[in-house]
């Protein structure tokens, strides 16, 4: 890294930090300004980057969201967005540690994927919950042996966002995969020995409707939850993503594969669009692009899932703001992950916050709590 780019990432840093915003966050911010500063993906000029940074959007929101004069503030900003960090307190240690997560939400285990074993970073292996108990030592001949019997686990880091690091384990033909890498045996059992601070759990297998879409990559379903001043929980908004093609192996960013919004008074799938590779957006689809699969309709299990949801946030008595990501499966569904600053440019992108009447005043309020407007 040059002496410029080092000096630039600490003015930008310090900057953001002197403004108030979490320096998690301001990190986070911080490596999207300067990669739109230097590099530019977008392709958009300096002026029309400029104008979106003065009015407190990523440049990329220019093309996401279709922004104009006229319309920039019909939308949550992500300089503000950022700026609410952290809409939670110190106990979302709770949801952002995977491994706690699985302890912390016992009496809803069954909603939740099977934790077998955690491997920590000198690559030693510990037995979870879950590991059966048919195999006495947790190593690497044991976490071998639970794949050959299960066909397929999933291998993904205890803490993290995003997806990254995300593995599909699998035992075919013979041989042992992690996502499209194949591996013998004994190269399996060395690959397992670098992953460390990572979780085996289950693989969850998501219901024909949805495979019928993707079938290598899980669908997940956002259910973004909220805690009013009197305690109730309130259901803000919902987002539905599937991959794109069988390169996809998971879905959590939110530019990747296919998208939705959901309408949560219906439980239907509203409006569906992806991001294709020269950067236009195909909107209002009702077939997926590659598999040609439906893509609209109701959502399996709708009702029960947000009921659930609503119960555990409740549980999660310290939590005010929580994202549940679910996968929909044939008999019911599985809670994967719990996020405590969801990204919201999903659901934006069909639904601009502050023209919705329930969500403006929601991060409304939360904007004037924090002194920001």
């Amino acid at each position: 890294m040059s002496i410029f780019n080092k000096v630039l990432r600490r003015i930008v840093f310090k900057r953001l930090c002197s403004k108030g915003m979490h320096p998690y966050m301001a990190g986070d911010l911080r490596e999207d300004y300067i990669k739109e500063l230097l590099v530019n993906p977008e392709h958009l000029s300096l002026k029309q980057r400029r104008w979106a940074w003065k009015r407190g959007f990523l440049a990329q929101k220019l093309n996401n969201y279709k922004l104009t004069e006229e319309n920039c503030g019909d939308y949550l900003s992500d300089y503000d967005y950022y700026m609410l960090y952290p809409l939670n307190n110190r106990f979302s240690v709770w949801i952002d540690d995977k491994l706690t997560l699985r302890y912390v939400l016992d009496r809803f285990s069954e909603y939740l994927p099977n934790y077998y074993a955690a491997i920590d970073d000198g690559g030693k292996i510990r037995r979870l919950p879950d590991f059966p108990a048919e195999y006495p030592v947790a190593n690497t001949g044991a976490l071998t042996a639970l794949l050959k019997s299960k066909k397929v686990l999933a291998a993904k880091p205890n803490q993290g966002s995003g997806g990254d690091g995300f593995y599909r384990l699998a035992y075919e033909d013979g041989g042992y995969l992690a996502n499209d890498k194949r591996f013998d045996e004994a190269q399996f059992g060395s690959f397992l020995g670098t992953l460390g601070e990572y979780l085996i759990t289950e693989h969850v297998d998501q219901c024909e409707k949805y495979k019928k879409v993707c079938s290598t990559a899980a669908h997940t379903l956002r259910i973004q939850t909220a805690r009013t001043d009197s305690g109730e929980i309130e259901l803000l908004f919902s987002f539905m993503r599937w991959g794109m093609d069988s390169n996809d192996f998971n879905v959590a960013h939110s530019t990747a594969g296919v998208n939705a919004a959901v309408d949560i008074e219906r439980g239907e799938i509203k409006s569906a669009y992806y991001l294709d590779k020269d950067g236009e957006y195909h909107e209002n689809l009702t077939r997926h692009p590659v598999s040609n699969a439906l893509l609209t309709g109701e959502i399996p299990y709708w009702n029960d899932i947000v009921s659930v949801c609503k119960k555990i946030h409740s549980y999660l008595s310290e939590l005010s703001y929580i994202g549940i990501d679910v996968i929909i499966t044939d008999n019911g569904f599985k809670i994967i992950e719990i996020n405590s600053h969801s990204g919201i440019r999903t659901y934006q992108h069909v639904v601009p916050f502050m023209k919705n009447e329930r969500l403006k005043t929601y991060y409304t309020a939360k904007l004037k709590e924090k002194n920001l407007i």
